[in-house]
């Protein structure tokens, strides 16, 4: 779950900023993110709750071993 999860945020990341480039030619304005941040976060935030959830259950210490290695 962890690894699938981390690969297809990284391939949605890809994909919006190849789409949407950001143009800041001459306006610094501050940026907070937009709706890529707003998106990312929630898909954080439910995998983080997944995690808690099944953190618990897990009782072999080398497939904890293994998730937190994915995880970092």
């Amino acid at each position: 779950m962890v690894n699938c999860h981390r690969m297809h945020l990284f391939d949605v990341v890809n994909q919006y900023r190849a789409i949407f480039v950001d143009d800041t030619s001459g306006n610094e304005e501050k940026y907070d993110g937009g709706l890529l941040f707003s998106w990312a976060m929630h898909q954080i935030s439910s995998h983080l709750n997944t995690l808690k959830t099944m953190l618990p259950m897990i009782t072999e210490g080398a497939l904890l071993s293994s998730i937190l290695d994915l995880c970092m």
